[in-house]
């Protein structure tokens, strides 16, 4: 007896999700297709350099 596979919608925002949490590359193949959910990778940001001569933003005149 061999398994049918599973049918049924997907939903892509949770498949992108799910590759983003778990840092794991999905494939899904589907009526000849292949959709690829690969983990983005996030963007470091420089260490931010405090500069207190202004604090509150001002303009000067």
């Amino acid at each position: 007896m061999t398994r049918e596979p599973m049918k049924g919608r997907i939903s892509i925002r949770d498949t992108a999700r799910i590759a983003q949490e778990m840092n794991i590359r999905i494939e899904i193949e589907q009526d000849g297709r292949i959709y690829r959910f690969e983990p983005l990778k996030a963007k470091k940001k420089p260490p931010m350099v405090e500069d207190n001569s202004n604090p509150l933003g001002l303009h000067r005149r």
